[in-house]
């Protein structure tokens, strides 16, 4: 009896994990339908908003497109807001100044996702470089502006020189006036 029983729980266990096994990969499935449908969905988006059918947006483009009821209708239900698109634009693009369909795509699915793990260690390393490079370009700054004071010191040194300098030319000056006056110089001609 005690062997029957612990039988018929390996079964049902089994048969639990069977199902569980079958659910995980029903749910991934779906997840990637989902997906498909969604990069489908942005797809035709972007299709809709390429006005010139070049395969590439512009920043014009993207600007006279979010301003088109049924275009940002179809952003809201894809949860972004409409006052963000600015901002959007310069998170999609990659600096060349226009938008691919694949960065489209898959910057707006990635913008619209969780942040992964991944994500948020790529944005970390990329916030230290920042910081590193910026602490270099502080750290520059701060030598230009030590090497500028040695300068301003020297330009108010030789500044004070000079000035020294024209007042004994101007005393000369008017000594040497004073005695060709008076005669005591001869003068020559």
């Amino acid at each position: 009896c005690f062997v029957a029983m612990n039988l018929i729980t390996a079964v049902i266990v089994e048969n639990a994990f069977a199902s569980s096994r079958d659910d995980e990969e029903e749910m991934a499935k779906a997840l990637e339908v989902e997906k498909l449908a969604d990069l489908e969905q942005l797809r035709e988006l972007f299709a809709e908003v390429d006005e010139d059918g070049s395969g590439e947006l512009t920043k014009e483009e993207f600007d006279a497109a979010v301003k088109h009821p049924r275009i940002q209708t179809k952003l809201q239900v894809l949860d972004f807001e409409l006052s963000e698109m600015d901002e959007l634009w310069h998170i999609l693009d990659n600096g060349d100044g226009t938008l691919s369909v694949d960065e489209f795509t898959t910057g707006l699915r990635k913008v619209k996702g969780e942040a992964k793990n991944k994500d948020i260690m790529n944005c970390l390393k990329f916030i230290r470089k920042g910081q590193e490079k910026l602490e270099r370009m502080h750290k520059r700054v701060d030598d230009a502006r030590d090497e500028m004071a040695v300068v301003q010191g020297t330009i108010t040194s030789v500044h004070r020189d000079m000035g020294s300098l024209l007042k004994m030319c101007e005393a000369m000056l008017h000594n040497m006036q004073g005695l060709m006056a008076s005669g005591r110089v001869p003068m020559r001609r």
